[in-house]
Formats: structure tokens, C-alpha cells, sequence
């Protein structure tokens, strides 16, 4: 009988050690499963988690960590914001790991001194991950300095490419004239733009801001009763009525406290209002003018035009600001015919997400 007992509690110390056993080859099972293999090439979930984490960084930086409890609905295409990030980071991935192996076609290694530096790099980052994260995906060193020397290659093969290209100055004026301010400033002299108009200005609304800031007609018969007023305020002006007095009673606009008066650029208004301005002389009333506002009365008060320190002074910056547009312009034709030469690489690229260890990547 004690011989008999004595097996029985071997077996049983045996069937618990069997099942732990398992239990660890499902678990190391798991952390070796390919979640996406890229030309033969299998990415087990350590790795994918480093750009996770990443990602997950850039977020929080930008928004900080209350950026995960925006509503689907006003985050980027009504997806939630974890599963932008998570997107964001397997195109990360797969970029780095098709631009690395073009590197060697293109003829680019990292030098020694900076694949030291950039070790040295991944070992500190390693050392910040969370150990529940280090354990649970069983993430190494030596996987951290993979993914981090796979970035620094990438990044040089996109600067290899960039540094090739040059757009031409056709393509850079084009691409600097998208901006609509600066298309429209482009046209006038720094007197014309300088010039200022000091005027008094009536107004009927037809349209206000929502909560996004978006501008919204009012109902049809609001609209007719702005039309109605802005009517009756011209009649009266235009028979002599004080103009000051009328803003008071007829103008709808923020800037009616400061006697509707401001002063503004004619050349750099809309075209409708412009039109009916840029003839205006001092004293004169204009007609009633209809904008996506409203409907506007202006009186010409007075024209004051820029000293010649003005003009210097607003040249100097207007002549930074270009060489920014210039510069950010280059930088956008580069990107852009980096991106054409990317879309042919990624088509050339077999890469095959496994779906379902993919759906438990979580960035929490």
C-alpha cells in the first residue's frame, strides 16, 4: 500500500509538471508566431510590439494619454484612435523593413560608429519598457537593437532618395502657390497690400458658426429679414442717417461695440466685396453686398497709406516667409517622389498579415 501511495503522488507531481510544461510551449508557441511575414521574412510580436510602443509614444506626445478616450466620431475617419495608432504602426514596420532590404541594391550600409550609437540607443529604450510588456512578449535587447538599426537603415535609404531628387523650379513655384494666402499676396505690390481702408461696417446675418466652427445658413426666413434690414439701414444711410447711430441699430457683427470700425486691406478682400470697395471715395456709402456672411453696408472713413519703414519692414518678413514656402515646398516634391518609388516597392513586396494573432495586439 505505502509503495502504491508513494506512485500515486509521483504521478500526480508528474501529470502537474506536464501540464505547466504545456502551458509554457503554448506560451513561447505564441511569442514565436509569425504576426506578419514580409518576403519570407517572419515578425514575431516582440518586434511588432517596439513599433507598437512607439507609436503609442507619438500619440501621447501630441495628445497626451487622454487621447485614447476620443470618441470614434471625432478622431480620423470615424476609426478609434488605438486602432489609427496600431495601423500607424505596421506601416511603420513594413516601411523599414522594405526600405532595409533595398539597401544593399542601392549600394547603403550603416558605418560602424553608427550602428554602435544606435545600439546604445535601443539598450536605453529597452531598459524603459514596462517589464509586464518585456515579459508578456518576451521582448530582448537584442530584438530592440534589430528594430532600431532597421529604423536608422531605412531612414538613410529615404535620405539617399530624397537627396537625389530635384524638383524643378516650375514644380516648386506650383507647389508654393497652393497656399492661398500666398497666391493671392503674390499678385500686389507691398504698397497696394499695405494701404489700409479705415471703415465703419453694417451687417445682416445670414449664416453662424456651429459648435465645429463650420458656417451654417440660418433658416429661409431668417435670411429674408436680414435682407429686409440690411435694405431699410442703406435707405436711411444713404438719406443722411448718422452712421454710428444705425451700426447701433442695425449691425449684427462682434466688432459693433468699437463703432463697427476697422481698418482693412481692399486688394486682399474677397472678390465681391473688393468689387464694390476699391472705388469707394471718402465719406461714400457702399451698396448693401451679399457674402456667405450676410449682407454688408460700408462707409469710407478714411486711407491710410504704409511709411516707408512699413513697407521695408513687411518686405524683409514677406521675403522669409517665402524661402519657408520654398523650403517646405522642396521638401513636399521630395516626399512625393519618394512616395512613388515606395508604392512601386511595397507592390513588388509580398507581405501577408496574419490575421488573427494580429487582433490581439493590443497597445494596452
Amino acid at each position: 500500500m505505502k509503495a502504491q501511495k508513494h506512485w500515486t503522488k509521483w504521478i500526480i507531481v508528474l501529470i502537474i509538471m506536464i501540464v505547466f510544461s504545456g502551458c509554457n510551449v503554448t506560451k513561447n508557441s505564441q511569442k514565436s508566431q509569425a504576426i506578419v511575414v514580409i518576403d519570407g521574412e517572419k515578425i514575431i510580436a516582440a518586434e511588432v510590439m517596439i513599433y507598437f510602443l512607439q507609436v503609442k509614444e507619438d500619440f501621447e506626445e501630441l495628445g497626451g494619454t487622454e487621447v485614447w478616450e476620443i470618441p470614434k466620431e471625432d478622431f480620423t475617419g470615424g476609426i478609434p484612435p488605438d486602432q489609427v495608432a496600431k495601423k500607424q504602426a505596421y506601416d511603420n514596420l513594413i516601411k523599414n523593413k522594405i526600405l532595409g532590404k533595398k539597401s544593399s541594391t542601392l549600394g547603403i550600409k550603416l558605418e560602424d560608429a553608427v550602428v554602435e550609437d544606435t545600439k546604445k540607443i535601443a539598450i536605453d529604450y529597452y531598459e524603459e519598457i514596462p517589464e509586464e510588456i518585456v515579459d508578456k512578449y518576451g521582448i530582448t535587447k537584442q530584438i530592440v537593437e534589430n528594430v532600431f538599426l532597421d529604423f536608422r537603415l531605412a531612414t538613410e535609404v529615404s535620405d539617399s532618395i530624397n537627396s537625389k531628387y530635384v524638383p524643378s523650379e516650375e514644380q516648386i513655384v506650383e507647389t508654393m502657390l497652393l497656399d492661398a494666402n500666398y497666391s493671392k499676396l503674390i499678385n500686389y505690390d507691398t504698397k497696394e497690400i499695405l494701404t489700409l481702408s479705415v471703415v465703419q461696417h453694417i451687417l445682416a446675418n445670414t449664416a453662424e458658426l456651429n459648435t465645429n466652427d463650420e458656417l451654417v445658413p440660418l433658416p429661409e426666413e431668417a435670411q429674408k429679414k436680414a435682407y429686409e434690414k440690411a435694405q431699410e439701414a442703406y435707405k436711411l444711410a444713404k438719406d443722411g442717417h448718422d452712421f454710428s447711430a444705425l451700426i447701433n441699430q442695425y449691425s449684427e457683427e462682434a466688432e459693433k461695440d468699437s463703432n463697427g470700425e476697422y481698418k482693412i486691406s481692399i486688394v486682399l478682400l474677397s472678390d465681391e466685396l473688393k468689387a464694390s470697395l476699391e472705388n469707394l471715395k471718402i465719406g461714400q456709402i457702399s451698396e448693401v453686398i451679399k457674402t456667405e456672411y450676410g449682407y454688408h453696408i460700408f462707409k469710407l472713413l478714411a486711407i491710410e497709406t504704409p511709411t516707408e519703414q512699413e513697407i521695408s519692414d513687411y518686405e524683409a518678413e514677406f521675403k522669409l516667409w517665402e524661402e519657408t514656402l520654398r523650403e517646405d515646398a522642396i521638401a513636399t516634391l521630395k516626399q512625393q517622389a519618394f512616395n512613388e518609388i515606395y508604392e512601386e516597392w511595397i507592390k513588388e513586396t509580398k507581405i501577408e498579415l496574419k490575421n488573427e494573432p494580429w487582433e490581439t495586439l493590443s497597445l494596452f
